[in-house]
């Protein structure tokens, strides 16, 4: 993983692993449609979902207005 990334994340959000085998229920409880996908939440509302891969760079721009939509 991208150091600045990793950096991002840390500051700025509460990344949340779930594994299929393990967390089905709370994966179909939101929008997952493909592997990888990162979803955006704030107090339960669904600001963003980020799917399929994508450059560090690019990752870190979507999530960085993701987490600014989310406020």
């Amino acid at each position: 993983m991208d150091p600045d990334v990793v950096a991002y994340l840390r500051e700025h959000t509460v990344p949340v692993y779930l594994e299929e085998s393990v967390s089905m229920p709370d994966i179909r409880a939101l929008p997952v449609r493909a592997y990888p996908t990162s979803v955006v939440l704030n107090r339960g509302e669904v600001f963003a979902v980020i799917e399929g891969q994508a450059s560090a760079e690019e990752y870190l721009r979507l999530i960085q207005d993701a987490v600014a939509d989310a406020g």
